[in-house]
């Protein structure tokens, strides 16, 4: 049934699964069963107040158990709009976390396109967020790495002009220094 009572229950039956030593360490049964749980909480019941919870909790549980590919498909179908949801909802800060957690994923796969794609959505959807300076700083280092300067520098001048408040100011400083050197 798809009740708020069958989703707190299936999002507490995995918690509770998850407590049994080794679940989060290893492919254990409980650890089986946990995920499949909190994949059906995810996939049935997107009006769940425990939804977004369900969600962040199976990925980081993918990602222990080491089914990295997995973890990224089910980030990139959360962020697909979904007529419970509304596509208001792919604006909220909940999302630009899903995107800033998408855009290492993808970073770490070699997948610099799309890691900027996602980068980009951060800085100029969700702009308000204390993510754009770290989108900003990941996006530049992601520049460097292909050996686009231009692209590098505008995204460092960027940073500096509208993120003041930036634990990477100091770095971008220098780091734009050493761009227009080159």
């Amino acid at each position: 049934a798809r009740t708020s009572l069958a989703g707190h229950s299936l999002y507490y039956g995995a918690q509770a699964l998850l407590d049994t030593p080794g679940a989060r360490t290893s492919v254990t049964s409980e650890s089986r069963q946990a995920l499949y749980l909190l994949l059906l909480l995810v996939e049935h019941h997107t009006d769940s107040v425990r939804w977004d919870d369900g969600l962040v909790l199976a990925a980081d549980l993918l990602a222990e158990l080491g089914y990295r590919g997995d973890e990224t498909r089910l980030l990139e179908e959360a962020l697909l709009p979904h007529p419970s949801r509304g596509y208001d909802t792919l604006l909220d800060s909940f999302s630009a976390r899903l995107r800033w957690r998408l855009s290492g994923l993808y970073l770490g796969q070699g997948k610099f396109e799309q890691a900027l794609y996602q980068l980009e959505l951060v800085v100029n959807v969700h702009d308000t967020l204390r993510l754009k300076d770290d989108a900003l700083w990941r996006s530049a280092r992601i520049y460097a790495t292909l050996g686009r300067q231009d692209a590098e520098r505008h995204t460092l001048m960027f940073l500096i002009e509208q993120c003041p408040w930036s634990r990477h100011l100091d770095a971008a400083r220098e780091r734009l220094v050493s761009v227009e050197e080159q």
